[in-house]
């Protein structure tokens, strides 16, 4: 599923909105990459302002679903949390660094699940937007300047 999602051809066929889906999806849980289908939207000469806005919307409300999802859902998710070892881990870390963890939420692999955990933490919502807006943005600009 995840190779043809980010096959050149599907891409290319559906346009921005499977830039969208794809990158929204990269941002929950779920096994895709949001890089692969930016680079390879820059590779077709879609626009860079249409390709880096709607790859951000899409990652930006795909962090926030998972924040959400980690907030209403608190306090069954930490009550799981506390029952197990990395889980109980995990919490000290955030209760330790807090917001400050929400930096690392445009990093590869830790990024996602540090969305949900700011959620399950009920960490500012201002704040989070905010970091979560700023960093996902800059880190498609990154891989523009990188892919050119």
């Amino acid at each position: 599923m995840v190779e043809i999602l980010t096959d050149p051809q599907v891409i290319s066929t559906y346009g921005l909105p499977m830039l969208f889906i794809i990158c929204f999806a990269a941002a929950t849980i779920l096994p895709f990459s949001s890089e692969i289908a930016f680079s390879t939207a820059i590779a077709l000469d879609w626009p860079i302002s249409a390709v880096l806005i709607t790859a951000s919307l899409g990652n930006i409300l795909g962090a926030t679903t998972n924040y959400l999802l980690g907030y209403f859902f608190s306090t069954k998710m930490h009550g799981k949390l506390t029952n197990e070892h990395y889980g109980k881990k995990v919490l000290k870390w955030s209760e330790k660094y807090g917001n400050r963890l929400i930096w690392l939420n445009a990093l590869p692999l830790i990024g996602d699940p540090i969305t949900i955990l700011a959620g399950i933490a009920k960490q500012s919502w201002q704040r989070f937007g905010l970091i979560v807006f700023g960093s996902r943005i800059a880190r498609y600009i990154l891989l523009l300047y990188i892919i050119q």
